[in-house]
């Protein structure tokens, strides 16, 4: 039997690891733990209970709320129930929750807070195939809505079910190309894309990043970027495979005060994280007294020396540069560090470039930052730095089995195992995206140097033409203005 199946893999967890801590979420101020038993255990009620309102195998499920453990528990329900996930991201209005419902078939729908749920109210009559809403949170007035029920009564029908042979069969059935989850493109340029990516997709992630960032069953994630998007997913999907724990923050402006709550070893994040709390800590050393200030300048001196000689030289550091590092990291480096918890092993970064002096800043107080490159449409890793192998300003070599090319014009294109099944529903919009020879097309511009590091410089339609006909790329720009403390978002139009 295939086993490379997420609701196979996570359930033997459930049973290796048992009591062991897999979630935890904050509520009333209070942390609150839920073991691997009980994750499998409400997992099996979500599958139960999903058979007994009449879900078949292949059936679509949509989930429409921040982070939280009752969306893992609803995601691993769901497969263990082999259906497919389609996302709706939390702050969606109810035409674009309307339209991923419509578009993927979902026959229920999963809700979180009080205004997503009134949101699924103005269609859900109207919807052809939306059958009922599970609401997570008790306190929301669902009275007078003969489709919606809340997530406990809802657990509470599937401990009730007899369908334990039927969740065991339909699970034994699993394929690894079995379709995982639908999840939406923004749209920029038109209608959402629902990218279909199959278990095998994940699978080729958990492998490739297992193994490239050295991760073990004892890390602490913390998850706040959206669920509804792959690169928070599929992270999740890997370190709860790793038999990892996952921490959840439910909003991501609090995601300092979590990072020292939780000080995890491992999270993924976006550089705007790593950019604010840079610009923080430049202005606040701005404002300091003049001996903080020299006392900064120098541990940080001695900081990019020992980077300089180790990293860039690849020399060995000599005693006096050690012991002058030990006590500029008592000094002021260490602080560095404890903006994110003070433990962290490796932190991957995507979603946007990340200034080299930024990335080299964290390192120097001991964070490793590991910038790589993926779209929803990959899964969505297809290259990344490592601590054992990086260059910073790039986004680093390309994973296992990833065949990267650029075309005449640079642009990257992309062979892998981690690369989607399609587009859902739009055939045409898929072959768009292939070239002749099965390449995927990503719409980046980059480029590849000696050493295999891919460093993206902007994308094709952003790709500023002058008077002159020269290329332009406004990436650079945008870096040089987004570490300013006083600079939120950046958008360079010529």
């Amino acid at each position: 039997m295939d086993n490379r199946h997420i609701g196979r893999a996570l359930q033997s967890n459930v049973e290796k690891y048992g009591n062991r801590t897999a979630l935890r979420y904050k509520r009333d101020g209070e942390w609150i733990d839920i073991s691997w038993k009980s994750f499998g255990e409400m997992s099996d009620a979500v599958a139960k209970a999903l058979i007994e309102t009449g879900i078949e195998e292949n059936d679509k499920i949509a989930i429409f709320a921040n982070n939280c453990p009752e969306w893992t528990i609803t995601d691993l329900g769901a497969l263990k129930g082999r259906c497919t996930i389609a996302t709706v991201h939390a702050p969606s209005t109810a035409a674009q929750a309307a339209y991923v419902v419509e578009d993927s078939g979902a026959k229920v729908i999963f809700t979180g807070d009080k205004d997503q749920y009134e949101k699924v109210l103005t269609f859900i009559d109207q919807d052809k195939t939306l059958e009922k809403v599970i609401v997570f949170d008790k306190n929301i007035n669902i009275a007078g809505n003969a489709k919606a029920i809340y997530f406990s009564d809802f657990l509470e029908i599937g401990r009730k079910s007899k369908a334990d042979a039927e969740i065991k069969d339909r699970l034994s059935r699993g394929k690894s190309e079995d379709l995982l989850t639908i999840i939406y493109t923004s749209g920029t340029t038109g209608l959402p894309k629902g990218a279909m990516l199959a278990h095998s997709n994940i699978f080729h992630q958990f492998d490739s990043l297992k193994a490239m960032y050295n991760t073990t069953e004892d890390e602490i994630s913390l998850s706040f970027l959206p669920l509804s998007h792959v690169f928070e997913r599929a992270w999740v999907y890997c370190q709860l495979m790793n038999g990892a724990q996952i921490n959840y923050c439910h909003d991501p402006k609090l995601i300092i005060d979590y990072l020292s709550e939780v000080r995890p070893t491992v999270m993924c994040s976006v550089p705007r994280i790593y950019e604010k709390v840079y610009s923080a800590v430049m202005t606040g050393v701005q404002k300091a007294s003049p001996m903080k200030q020299k006392i900064f300048n120098w541990a940080t001196g001695v900081g990019y020396e020992h980077y300089r000689t180790t990293v860039v030289q690849k020399k060995n550091a000599s005693l006096s540069l050690k012991l002058k590092l030990k006590l500029a990291d008592k000094l002021a480096l260490h602080k560095i560090r404890d903006i994110v918890g003070g433990r962290a092993k490796l932190f991957p970064s995507a979603g946007a470039p990340l200034a080299k002096e930024i990335e080299e800043f964290f390192l120097i107080g001991g964070v490793m930052i590991c910038q790589g490159y993926g779209l929803t449409e990959t899964s969505p890793t297809l290259t990344t730095n490592t601590p054992t192998a990086y260059k910073f300003g790039s986004v680093g070599k390309a994973c296992p089995q990833t065949d990267i090319r650029l075309s005449d014009e640079g642009e990257i294109q992309v062979k892998s195992p981690s690369v989607m099944k399609g587009y859902y529903n739009k055939p045409d919009e898929t072959k768009e995206v292939f070239t002749p020879d099965g390449y995927f097309k990503t719409g980046d511009v980059g480029v590849i140097d000696a050493d295999g590091y891919l460093t993206i410089t902007d994308r094709i339609k952003e790709l500023i033409i002058t008077a002159g006909g020269k290329n332009v790329a406004p990436q650079a720009i945008n870096r040089a203005l987004a570490v300013d403390y006083y600079i939120e978002q950046v958008h360079v139009k010529i």
